[in-house]
């Protein structure tokens, strides 16, 4: 088994936790020929299991960047299991994978086919800075006394990663100054609290205009994003706008640190037909 790299970047919902987590996949033979015999046609495939031991004290699955680190689950998946169907395993300390069936070549797939994956629950992000983290596993690989032992370096890249959470529909009740207007606030996350750059539009192409809708008729509406929680800055659709005030929180802790604000004058409403207008604001945040 070659070293491998990994990055860590999709976010999935297992038993109702959210889980970030990054897989590769690879290419893992075993078989047996005979002696001398170099016709492939003459190989068989050789059952096999795999165990897979941490570098730390305990074998847990620890990465490091320097003095940071980063704790990790190991999961492998193999693609042609002797019984049963293919599904991730935890092949930790004692803890054997289901035997697998072995391949005498790459191409013949899916026997030769094999997955790493490595999950952080995503409250584990929390004071995580972006980088890569490598650690040395003891990687086994074989049946009874016929094996494989390799000590395999594993890199995981962890970017800046970035989220929305909070939001909900918004009713536009409030009246202002000749407008209706409404807020939303809601939660920016950037792993390892740094700055970002957040952008709206009106559809799903980054540039559609502000426009509520019903059948036959269209009514614009103004955007207001916040750059550092409280301030407001009135924004273009697709126009990039700095923040500073981002959470290392996955969700804020339960808060919100930035906010939303929809403006609908007088004006554009004079002359159009009653009736309920929607629309959906797309927004966006990337890293600065």
């Amino acid at each position: 088994m070659d070293n491998q790299e990994i990055t860590i970047q999709t976010e999935e919902i297992i038993n109702n936790s959210s889980v970030i987590y990054g897989e590769q996949q690879y290419c893992i033979l075993s078989y047996t020929k005979p002696s001398g015999n170099s016709n492939v046609n003459a190989w068989s495939r050789l059952p096999f299991d795999v165990q897979v031991d941490g570098d730390r004290d305990g074998n847990d699955f620890v990465l490091s960047n320097g003095s940071n680190t980063l704790p990790v689950a190991f999961k492998w998946r193999g693609g042609a299991p002797v019984n049963g169907a293919s599904i991730w395993e935890e092949p930790g300390p004692g803890n054997l994978t289901s035997d697998q069936q072995g391949a005498t070549s790459c191409d013949e797939q899916p026997f030769s086919q094999a997955w790493v994956r490595f999950e952080l629950l995503s409250s584990e992000l929390q004071g995580v800075l972006p980088g890569s983290y490598s650690g040395n596993f003891s990687v086994d690989i074989g049946q009874d006394s016929t094996g494989y032992h390799s000590d395999v370096n594993f890199t995981v890249n962890l970017p800046t990663l970035v989220k929305i959470s909070g939001l909900d529909d918004m009713v536009l009740t409030g009246r202002g100054n000749n407008r209706y207007r409404q807020e939303e606030p809601f939660c920016v996350f950037v792993s390892g609290g740094g700055d970002y750059r957040i952008r709206a539009s009106g559809g799903a192409g980054s540039t559609e205009p502000f426009l509520l809708s019903n059948s036959n008729d269209s009514i614009p509406y103004r955007v207001r994003l916040s750059s550092n929680g409280s301030n407001l800055n009135t924004v273009d659709p697709g126009e990039w706008l700095d923040a500073t005030n981002s959470s290392t929180s996955l969700n804020c802790n339960g808060g919100t640190n930035t906010k939303v604000r929809i403006v609908v004058l007088d004006s554009w409403i004079n002359g159009k037909p009653a009736g309920v207008y929607k629309g959906t604001l797309y927004l966006t945040v990337e890293p600065s």
